[in-house]
């Protein structure tokens, strides 16, 4: 026998760890809800990067986590991380993900606004770090194409505020979202919609990721557009306008990749059609680590990246994006500097033992197109 839920506008009372154990929790009073999964029971193998020593990612096969489309029935998105709130008054941790204690989740601290009510069908696609290229493009964005599996018409869309940048507004136009579609969470938001629906967050630990955002995101930034391919054949990626993570000793760096072909290239200059079009005509890539290398779907099978990481930070979201892409993937890490104007360790700035570098080259087989000798 279905049971009466009260229905709430206020602060959440709990939280459910996991949607389905929301879908669950229903099931079990009697109420059968709309959970779709999608990308069930894939393993993928991964080879094992290359560099100087030994592989800094060693060789492994890993089971992908499926991925799931959920349907909350007057479901509520609450304040503005877009926190998704069920009917029952509960904060769904797994999709209103933050890096914090549970208890700490700005969800319990916010203080709604007047109740806002929309009778259509509302998607919500907030993430945390949504402000930044990389996550925007596969933390947010690739969910559009759970929402298109699922087969659910959507009215709107939930996007994190945070100022939206021109990238954000391009690629949205690129997906064929117009901007009344677009809702934008502000601080008070505590919106109920007839329908919420909820695509699964596609990190599924620390910048670790299954392949169909990268697919998604390349078929339809890169395969359905038409592009020149007119760019540099071999593209050094400088973080100098980035306030972290950028190489202390990039006047040597590029010098010594001026001798092997590499033209420089600022990608905070550039539209993301420019990006796609530097990336797609690229044969061989030298970058340090950050979201810049989130063009990488945009990148012809057998491209050369030599990534370079600071000590102590090196995630493994490159490699295993070049491992789905079928790049010939380089790694190389800094392992005596540590800056210490730098806080964090994600920050930390690099220094490049260039020497170091240019037998990463030669390993990657990346010939000079001028030697020593003949530049004088």
């Amino acid at each position: 026998m279905m049971q009466a839920v009260e229905l709430h506008s206020g602060l959440p009372k709990g939280l459910y760890k996991t949607t389905s154990e929301w879908v669950e929790h229903c099931r079990q009073r009697g109420e059968d809800h709309v959970f779709l999964e999608f990308h069930t029971n894939e393993t993928f193998h991964f080879t094992a990067s290359k560099g100087l020593e030994s592989p800094l990612f060693p060789e492994r096969v890993k089971h992908l986590p499926s991925a799931f489309v959920a349907v909350i029935p007057e479901g509520r998105v609450l304040g503005e991380e877009g926190s998704v709130i069920t009917p029952d008054n509960h904060l769904l941790w797994d999709v209103s993900l933050q890096l914090i204690p549970e208890d700490q989740h700005p969800a319990f601290t916010t203080t709604p606004g007047s109740l806002v009510e929309i009778a259509g069908t509302v998607a919500v696609l907030s993430f945390f770090s949504s402000q930044t290229y990389f996550h925007w493009l596969y933390d947010v964005l690739a969910r559009i194409h759970l929402l298109r599996l699922s087969g659910i018409k959507i009215d709107k869309y939930v996007f994190n505020q945070n100022i939206p940048s021109p990238f954000q507004y391009e690629t949205l136009a690129m997906l064929g979202i117009s901007l009344d579609q677009i809702l934008f969470t502000y601080p008070n938001m505590n919106l109920k919609a007839k329908q919420l629906v909820v695509p699964s967050i596609s990190m599924h630990a620390f910048l670790e990721y299954g392949s169909w955002p990268f697919q998604f995101m390349r078929q339809e930034l890169y395969e359905k557009h038409n592009f020149r391919h007119t760019g540099s054949d071999r593209i050094y990626i400088s973080r100098s306008k980035s306030d972290k993570r950028k190489i202390l000793n990039e006047d040597q760096v590029t010098r010594l990749l001026d001798d092997y072909g590499f033209t420089a290239v600022v990608l905070e200059d550039l539209t993301v059609a420019q990006q796609i079009e530097a990336f797609s005509s690229a044969s061989a890539i030298v970058a340090p680590h950050g979201s810049g290398l989130a063009n990488l779907s945009f990148c012809h099978p057998g491209t050369k990246i030599i990534e370079i990481f600071a000590r102590d930070y090196t995630p493994v979201c490159y490699w295993e994006m070049s491992n789905y892409l079928q790049l010939d993937y380089y790694s190389m890490v800094e392992n005596g500097y540590l800056d210490p104007q730098q806080q964090h360790l994600f920050e930390q700035n690099i220094f490049v033992p260039v020497d170091c570098l240019e037998q990463l080259l030669k390993l990657a087989g990346i010939e000079a197109i001028q030697s020593k000798e003949e530049k004088g």
